[in-house]
Order: structure tokens, then C-alpha cells, then sequence
């Protein structure tokens, strides 16, 4: 899917950058791609991506900084067929690559804005430049670009609040019932009667309050009724 082609465009990260993804790549090829404006044709490399080289998930930058592009991979291998939530980070001195919201990779070969050709193809599912175009076997879900590197905690807490097409949600708490009111640790509803304190004084006197209270103290309210 073709977001732009206009490597200008407001909608891609200049320096500063995070893209986060589930995917399931369900055929393993040598060069793949999720998300990314890129160009990789021998010696002339520049943009970024996030994907996969093999079976292992990839994230590739070039900077000002830096001579080539590079493609910080993952030391997982993943599984075909199944889904993963795979992010990169770039905060213009550090590259980082998680999966399931765990950094799996980390390098600071590259520094400084992000280093764009001038014409390439900011595509979602695919390897894309002049001269390749891998299409990926799967399926992609809630893809996000940040123009700033999120924290470890937020690549943690996205992995965490959001779920791949057809995962269970997460079961909700259930609530304890709040614990039943004890009727003789109430005061007596009629407060002011001198007949009802009487009668739990008088219980009070003969027998346990908790068999006979609340009869008696009823049994005075119903007269105090008539």
C-alpha cells in the first residue's frame, strides 16, 4: 500500500522517529518490509524501514551521520504464521528494535536527521525501491509512526494495550461483592423510642443479640406503627 511518494511530506519523521506495528508474516523472504521510505540499490542507501531479514525482524536507517544504511536486527528468530508486535525507535544518536514490547537490539552507528533519497516510496507491506519490490506474505494490523522516540515503557505499554485481529481481549477484573452489612451492628431505626431501647437492653440481659435482637427490636417497631 502506497502512503506517498513525496519523501517531503509531513507525514514522515525528519529525525526523532518511532514505528510500531503487529504483523504475521506467514512465507519468510530475504528482504521484507513492513513500513518505510527506502532506497537500498548497492552502494546508494538511504531512508529507513522496519521489517525483516529473514526470519528475524529488522529495523534500517541511514542518517546524516552515518555511511550506509543499517539494519539493526533482532537476536529472536520469530515464527511463521503468528503475530508480533515489533517497533523501532531512532532518537538521533541510538536505534533500537523490540518485539512483544522487549528490546531485542540496540546501535548507535547512526546520528543526526534521518537521510532521504530524493524520490521513494513510503509503503506499508512492502520492500520497495527503484530497483525491488517485495510484496509481504501476511498481514499487518494498527500500523503507528511517531515523529519522536518513544520510551521503553511506552513501546511496553502500546504492546500491551493493543491485541492482533481475532486475540481474545483481555478478561476484565470481576468486582467483589461488597460484603453483606451485619443488621445487628446497625443502630436500631428507631433511635429516639424509648420502647425499642429498652427492648435491646432487655435482650442484651437474656440471650445472644444475635438470635433475638432484630425479632424483638421489628417486633416493637410493627407496634410502634399502630
Amino acid at each position: 500500500v502506497a502512503v506517498t511518494w513525496d519523501v517531503t511530506s509531513r507525514a514522515l519523521p525528519r529525525k526523532d522517529s518511532t514505528a510500531g506495528v503487529w504483523v504475521r508474516v506467514d512465507r519468510v523472504i530475504e528482504w521484507g518490509a513492513i513500513v518505510g521510505a527506502v532506497q537500498d540499490n548497492g552502494n546508494y542507501e538511504k531512508g529507513w524501514l522496519l521489517g525483516f531479514r529473514k526470519n528475524q525482524f529488522c529495523f534500517a536507517v541511514k542518517s546524516a551521520g552515518g555511511k550506509k544504511l543499517t539494519y539493526l536486527t533482532a537476536s529472536q528468530t520469530f515464527e511463521p504464521g503468528r503475530w508480533y508486535h515489533v517497533a523501532g525507535t531512532y532518537d538521533g544518536a541510538k536505534m533500537t528494535v523490540y518485539v512483544d514490547g522487549r528490546a531485542v537490539g540496540t546501535s548507535t552507528e547512526q546520528s543526526g536527521a534521518i537521510d532521504y533519497p530524493p524520490r521513494a516510496f513510503y509503503d506499508l507491506g512492502a520492500y520497495h525501491d527503484d530497483n525491488e519490490f517485495h510484496k509481504i506474505t501476511g498481514a499487518i494490523h494498527d500500523v503507528r509512526v511517531y515523529k519522536r522516540a518513544l520510551k521503553a515503557a511506552e513501546v511496553q505499554a502500546a504492546f500491551k494495550a493493543t491485541t492482533p485481529p481475532g486475540a481474545p481481549e483481555p478478561p476484565v477484573p470481576a468486582q467483589a461483592a461488597p460484603p453483606e452489612a451485619d443488621p445487628f451492628s446497625q443502630p436500631s431505626p428507631f433511635p429516639n423510642d424509648a420502647r425499642t431501647k429498652a427492648c435491646e437492653t432487655a435482650a442484651e440481659r437474656t440471650v445472644k443479640p444475635s438470635k433475638v435482637r432484630q425479632g424483638l427490636c421489628l417486633g416493637i417497631a410493627a407496634g410502634a406503627r399502630r
